[in-house]
Formats: C-alpha cells, sequence, structure tokens
C-alpha cells in the first residue's frame, strides 16, 4: 500500500508539472503571436465645442480688446422707422453654459480653455462611413458603414495586431443613405469623397474624422469617432427689448455661394468640383411671439461672402416694415466664414440717436448708448457751451469725492485725497462687474443714480459711432472735442479740455508708494477722462486728447506707479442697459 501510494503522488506532481509547461507554452505562443486578427470595438462621440469656439478671428481682425483699439465686428445698420434702426453684427458664438461650465470645473482661463475639445453624443440613427488604411503604405484595407448608436449590430470589425492604421471617418448628418457619398477603395493619397450641395439642405453639417491607431495584441481595442464640423454653422438672433414689443414675423436670407466639390482624405483640404451658384436660404424662426427670437442654424460651406443677410419683412409690435423685392439693402458685406466655425448674427432693435432727459440728467442716445451731456460737477443749461459751468470737478480713480471743484483752481490736496497708491489699489473700485458686463460699484462711484464711470470699451463704441472734431483752439479758453453722431447730425456729444492734478514722488518719505498732490497741468491743452478699466494696478485706461497732435481722442493707459492717485475728470452714461 505505501508503495502504491507513493507511485500516486509522483503521478500526480508529473502531471502537474506536464499541465503547467502546457499552459505556459499556451500563453507564451498567444503573446508572440500579435499578427492574429483581433476585434475592434467601435464607439462614438462627436467634438463640437473645439470648432464652435476656436479662434475669435472676423475679416482678420481680432476681437479682443486692446486699449488703442477701436475694432469691432462686422457691423451694419438699416432703418426701421423715425425712432428705431436695427443693428446687425457678426461674431463667434460664445461657448454653451455646458461648456462654460466645463471650462470653470477644468480651472483653465477662459481665452484658452474654450478652445478646449469637448463632446456630445453624436445624434442617434445618422450615417457615417468608416475606412482603414495602412499607416505605412497608404494602402486601403477595408471599409465599413454603420448607424451611430448601433454600432455593436454590425459584424466586428478584425483588423492585424501590431500594425498601425489610419482610420478616416465621415458624414453628411443624415439618416439617409443615398445621402452619404461614396469613397474609391484606394491609396490614401489620391482618396478623396464628392459632394454635390444641391442634393444636401441647409441643415445638413459635413463630418469628418481622422485618427491613426497602433494595433495592439490585446483582444479588444476602442475606436473613439470624435467627428469634426467642416461646414460653418450659422444662426441669427433678434432682439427687440428696446421697443418693449414682442416680434411677430420675420423675413430674412442668408445669401451664400453653393458647388459641388471634393474632400481630400489625405489634406482634409475642400477644392471647388463645380461652378459657384448663388443660393438663398430662408431662415426659420420657430418660436416668435417673444422680444428675443432666434433661428434655426443654417450649414454652410466655407467661403468669403460679398453680401450674407438680406431681410424682406419685419413685424414687431405696431411697426410693420416690409422691404422691397428689388434692391434689398444688404447687411454684414465681406464676411469670411471659416471651417468648422459657428457664428451668430445678432441683429439688435436700436432707438434712433437723439437728446432726451433721463431720470433727471440731459443725456445724448448714441448707438443705444445713453451718454450724460455733462461732466459730473457741471451745471451748464447748454453742454455744448464750452465755458466754466460745462467743466467737471476732478476725481481721483476710484473715488466718489472730488480733489478739486470744476475751476481747477485748487493749490494743496484736501483731506479726502489718497497720497498713497497702495490704499487705492481695488481693481473693482468703479466696476463690480466686467469689461464686457459693467456694473456700477454704488459705493465709489460719483455719478449720479442710474448712470456709471463707462468702461474703456464703452468709449471705444462711442468713437466708432461718432464724428469727432476740435472745438476752440488748444492754450485757450473753451477748448474742447466734440463727438457727433453718424446717423444724427444734430446729436453731439462736447468735452471739454480740463487737463489733471498730477502727482509726484514723495522724496519726504521712503516708501516707494507715496506721493504729493501736484497743481493742475496742460488746463487748457489736455483733454482727459478717467474709464473704469483697470488692467494693471498702475495701468489704468483713460480717454485723451491734444490739440497739439492734430488727432482723434483715443484711450490710452500710463503705466506708471501712482496712476489711480492723477485727478481727473468723469463723464457718465446710463446703467440701464446692464446686466442684472
Amino acid at each position: 500500500m505505501k508503495t502504491n501510494y507513493n507511485f500516486i503522488l509522483i503521478f500526480k506532481y508529473v502531471s502537474f508539472l506536464f499541465s503547467f509547461c502546457f499552459l505556459f507554452s499556451c500563453a507564451k505562443d498567444s503573446k508572440l503571436n500579435i499578427n492574429e486578427k483581433r476585434s475592434v470595438v467601435i464607439n462614438v462621440s462627436s467634438a463640437l465645442a473645439n470648432t464652435e469656439y476656436e479662434g475669435n478671428i472676423i475679416n482678420g481682425k481680432s476681437a479682443s480688446i486692446t486699449s488703442n483699439s477701436t475694432t469691432r465686428a462686422n457691423i451694419s445698420t438699416i432703418s426701421l422707422n423715425k425712432d428705431y434702426y436695427l443693428e446687425a453684427v457678426i461674431s463667434p458664438s460664445k461657448p454653451t453654459k455646458a461648456v462654460s461650465n466645463k471650462i470653470k470645473k477644468d480651472n483653465s482661463p477662459i481665452y484658452s480653455a474654450i478652445n478646449k475639445a469637448t463632446t456630445s453624443p453624436f445624434t442617434p440613427g445618422f450615417i457615417y462611413r468608416l475606412l482603414v488604411y495602412n499607416k505605412n503604405t497608404g494602402d486601403f484595407v477595408t471599409q465599413r458603414e454603420y448607424i451611430s448608436g448601433s454600432e455593436d449590430e454590425e459584424d466586428a470589425l478584425k483588423l492585424d495586431g501590431g500594425v498601425t492604421y489610419t482610420f478616416v471617418a465621415y458624414s453628411v448628418s443624415s439618416s439617409s443613405a443615398t445621402l452619404l457619398p461614396t469613397a474609391p477603395e484606394v491609396n490614401i493619397s489620391s482618396a478623396a469623397i464628392n459632394l454635390v450641395t444641391s442634393n444636401l439642405g441647409a441643415s445638413n453639417q459635413f463630418l469628418f474624422f481622422k485618427k491613426d491607431l497602433t494595433i495592439s495584441g490585446e483582444a479588444v481595442e476602442y475606436l473613439n469617432i470624435i467627428f469634426k464640423p467642416q461646414f460653418t454653422e450659422i444662426n441669427v438672433t433678434i432682439n427687440a427689448e428696446a421697443t418693449g414689443y414682442n416680434i411677430e414675423t420675420v423675413g430674412a436670407n442668408l445669401n451664400v455661394e453653393t458647388s459641388d466639390f471634393s474632400f481630400s482624405f489625405q489634406s482634409e483640404n475642400i477644392t471647388n468640383t463645380g461652378g459657384n451658384v448663388l443660393t438663398t436660404n430662408t431662415l426659420n424662426f420657430p418660436a416668435l411671439s417673444t422680444e428675443e427670437v432666434t433661428s434655426t442654424s443654417i450649414f454652410i460651406k466655407p467661403q468669403s461672402v460679398t453680401s450674407l443677410l438680406t431681410l424682406t419683412s419685419l413685424k414687431i409690435g405696431n411697426i410693420t416694415v416690409t422691404y422691397p423685392s428689388a434692391g434689398l439693402t444688404p447687411l454684414l458685406t465681406d464676411v469670411d466664414l471659416l471651417p468648422g466655425k459657428k457664428y451668430t448674427i445678432a441683429l439688435t432693435v436700436v432707438p434712433e440717436d437723439r437728446f432726451y432727459v433721463e431720470n433727471g440728467q440731459l443725456v445724448a442716445s448714441i448707438n443705444g448708448q445713453v451718454w450724460m451731456r455733462r461732466n459730473v460737477g457741471a451745471d451748464a443749461s447748454v453742454p455744448e457751451d464750452v465755458d466754466i459751468y460745462s467743466a467737471g470737478n476732478y476725481y481721483q480713480w476710484g473715488q466718489n469725492t472730488y480733489t478739486s471743484f470744476r475751476d481747477g483752481l485748487a493749490t494743496s490736496a484736501p483731506a479726502t485725497w489718497i497720497d498713497n497708491s497702495a490704499l487705492n489699489a481695488s481693481f473693482t473700485s468703479w466696476n463690480a462687474g466686467t469689461e464686457l458686463s459693467p456694473k456700477k460699484n454704488v459705493a465709489n462711484d460719483p455719478c449720479p443714480n442710474y448712470f456709471r464711470i463707462p468702461t474703456q470699451t464703452e468709449y471705444n463704441t462711442l468713437m466708432d459711432n461718432t464724428i469727432q472734431s476740435p472745438v476752440g483752439t488748444t492754450g485757450n479758453a473753451g477748448f474742447g472735442n466734440t463727438f457727433r453722431s453718424k446717423r444724427n447730425a444734430e446729436v453731439v456729444l462736447t468735452f471739454q479740455v480740463q487737463g489733471w492734478f498730477n502727482i509726484e514722488n514723495n522724496t519726504a518719505t521712503t516708501e516707494v508708494d507715496d506721493y504729493i498732490f501736484l497743481p493742475v497741468s496742460h488746463k487748457l491743452e489736455w483733454l482727459c477722462y478717467w474709464t473704469s478699466t483697470r488692467q494693471a494696478l498702475d495701468e489704468i485706461s483713460f480717454l485723451y486728447f491734444t490739440g497739439n497732435d492734430n488727432s482723434s481722442a483715443y484711450i490710452t493707459a500710463s503705466p506708471s506707479n501712482g496712476t489711480a492717485l492723477i485727478s481727473m475728470p468723469v463723464r457718465c452714461i446710463s446703467t440701464a442697459n446692464d446686466q442684472p
């Protein structure tokens, strides 16, 4: 019995070693044989954010804000009646709320984060074609047709392991198989598809995807197709809040050129293959009877457009306008529409430029902005008369108490004067909002109720919509500069030259930020008015003009220590359009 028992133990041990060697050999062979077929599982999603918001360029001009820039997006206007006109502006669309939330979550600066790709699900039921090429040779390998959301219903795509492939996919955002162009089974260097634009509607976006991927020895690989739009997307908004009435009907067209074209897989370029045909696309506004309406998006081939938008009719409350079919007034001319970008055309009803009284103040409305006609501290009955009564008091930046009366005769600093720039360091002293969405800081703003200090952007807008000319002569009493409305020559704002109260370092102390009050300088030569815009601790924008250089007023900044302690007059703008 003992001999048999030992035999059994030896037999089991030998069997175990044999089994282990067999399994190890199989596993080793499996790892080495990376050239056998492997399944690639297709997961689909679509990326829109990096193409919607990438780049802020219109006609080669940046939409960013600079101190001396008066550049704005492409703008056109058309009259509605004697009280209102319509302003049209085309600009890159802003990120959606979801994208903005992602930016905040990523803790990324807004101007860099808007270029980051964010994905959203590809619309279920849309058909797309996937082609596979050998990366090294460019040779065609295979192609499949898929329906988004139902990829797992297709037979598994099997490719050789250890090989790098180029995957190409495209779609025309449609569930119709007849609209999807076929692709030749040739080397990728000459592979291209032909699209007949007459077969595509304005709601069809051409989407493309391309990626190199090495298939490893794993049993399953995942190919996430993230489509990138190739057409330009445009929608139109109309805002009539200024009238207090709802928009009832809209007749509007986008005028673009269409042509058949080919799309190269290698270069990813669009090439026209047929003559350009001017096409009128009627805009659809699905939800009317509100003060602001938005059209459905239209997708077009990227191009340069001579005349993008025309209106045929518009009804806002009791305002009904019908434009003649012959010689329609074009809006937004010479616009470059870039591929894969999303643009919004914003039409805003704006009151005509005029004089009136708002909240007890004499004001001028110019291009929808409402400006006080007098400086803070002035009491002239006729604001356009340049005299002592039209001059205003002098203020340090960010403060609501003046350092000198409008006569500019102060020779010593008042008790409220701040002598240390470190004590005047808040960037929000006059603007509790942002440059593009300003909000009055009530605690520090010297303007009367319902008015505030304007931003540099608002001053630039004023200069865009007015014609400047000096009044009087430099060095003499009564010298100033006028801003006359381009739409109504009777509407004019006059800014009196008053100079400023400068400062100098206090050599009696060792503090770098300590300064001494100086009497007024350049009183009859320099026009200097504060804005609420502060780019840096000692870089604050202000309106500037001298008669010596024979030029127009412009926005500048003096990046020097103690800038905020200088005293200048101020002009105010209405808060009626501010965000709550």
